[in-house]
């Protein structure tokens, strides 16, 4: 999907223009990015060498001529499960230069993309923060995800792994799609993602081989003092499998890892008695309510059919300055101004509700309410992750 507008703020002294980035403020937008207090180094790579990046998924503050802020863009589509997929603009790299802080230039560059991607047709916005007000002034809500932390023993003696090279490709990118296929979080990907990623990233893809033919596979990334897992590649009935590849990507930290993990994979983590830990950080709003109601259209119509005695199920929303809602019947999901008899959803827990379903974690989210039935019958939890592969 194509983002492009330009605004100005005429009002402001400083004479702000809001647009999308060209090909030449690359070497800028590099400069900016340092002011994260880390070399441009650390930014190259994502802006030089993904072939995945354009120059107008960058979005500028600019006053006089120079850049005083940025933020990008990273298209994804998600999976929903059974097929379904959702378009997000995930919102990352978000940067002020140190002398032009406090002055509202994030704000108004996030107001100008969040409209700009909700008229190219996305349906949903993801970010991860440490500064959730900032982001909860534009619609975004809290909806946490868990991690889990063991230490691995050595791996079985029957081990057969190995570090991935680009001949397994092919092989790892038809296995991420049949293990994902019915989950909702991860990103839909090509052999092209695999192969582009593999060479710009600098994370460790490992593979496991049965019979000369790769079977399961993980990516890592060696930290400091652990091993944070990236993604996790095993069937859900071979949880040895994935034990073996969990010990060995584990074994640079001696079995120290941090994983997020789906809960079809958890079991992988059973004999070393994981921490579960909630990790804050993860927000969510909707962009188009049109967009939105497609994307759950078929997965949500089709659930409230399987209802015995099936009635259409309204879902209040609340968004930034006004109500809306989606309405289930089993012919499909429509968005609708306006307000249900039920208390409208904060955006966090639409997020979870889209997202994870009705799980444990969604519950809390919703709390008390009179229409959690519906709800469960339209979002049954679901084998949700947010494989970190997929971050920004």
């Amino acid at each position: 999907m194509s983002i492009s507008r330009e605004s100005s703020a005429a009002s402001d002294p400083g004479g702000l223009l809001i647009r999308p980035a060209r090909p030449d403020d690359i070497d800028g937008v590099l400069d900016l990015l340092t002011h994260y207090d880390q070399p441009r180094a650390a930014f190259e790579p994502w802006y030089e060498h993904d072939p995945t990046y354009r120059p107008e998924q960058s979005w500028l503050a600019e006053t006089n001529g120079r850049l005083v802020a940025h933020l990008r863009i990273y298209p994804r589509q998600l999976r929903l499960g059974t097929g379904a997929t959702m378009t997000v603009a995930g919102i990352g790299n978000v940067i002020t230069a140190k002398d032009a802080r406090r002055q509202g230039h994030a704000d108004r560059l996030l107001g100008a993309a969040l409209s700009a991607a909700a008229d190219a047709g996305y349906a949903y916005s993801l970010l991860w923060t440490h500064l959730p007000q900032l982001y909860s002034r534009h619609g975004y809500g809290e909806a946490p995800e868990e991690i889990l932390e063991a230490v691995t023993g050595p791996p079985s003696a029957d081990a057969c792994v190995r570090p991935a090279n680009d001949a397994d490709l092919p092989l790892v990118a038809e296995l991420e799609n049949r293990f994902d296929a019915d989950r909702s979080g991860p990103a839909v990907r090509d052999l092209a993602f695999w192969r582009g990623s593999r060479h710009w990233l600098g994370d460790d893809l490992l593979v496991s081989d049965r019979s000369g033919r790769v079977a399961g596979y993980i990516r890592r990334r060696v930290e400091r003092d652990h091993v944070t897992v990236l993604e996790l590649g095993a069937a859900t009935d071979d949880l040895h499998l994935g034990r073996v590849l969990l010990a060995v990507a584990a074994q640079p930290r001696q079995g120290r890892l941090r994983a997020s993990l789906p809960p079809s994979l958890r079991g992988t983590l059973d004999p070393w008695q994981p921490a579960v830990r909630d990790s804050p950080g993860l927000m969510g709003r909707p962009l188009s309510m049109p967009a939105l109601a497609s994307a759950l259209s078929s997965n949500w119509s089709s659930r409230l059919g399987a209802v015995r005695h099936p009635r259409d199920v309204v879902v209040p929303i609340a968004l930034p300055g006004r109500l809306a809602s989606l309405r289930i019947s089993t012919e499909g999901v429509r968005a609708m101004p306006g307000l249900a008899a039920a208390p409208p959803l904060d955006p966090g827990a639409l997020t979870a509700l889209v997202l994870r379903g009705c799980d444990a974690r969604t519950i809390l989210l919703l709390g008390d309410r009179a229409d959690i039935d519906d709800l469960s019958a339209i979002a049954p939890a679901q084998d949700f992750v947010l494989w970190p592969t997929d971050a920004f």
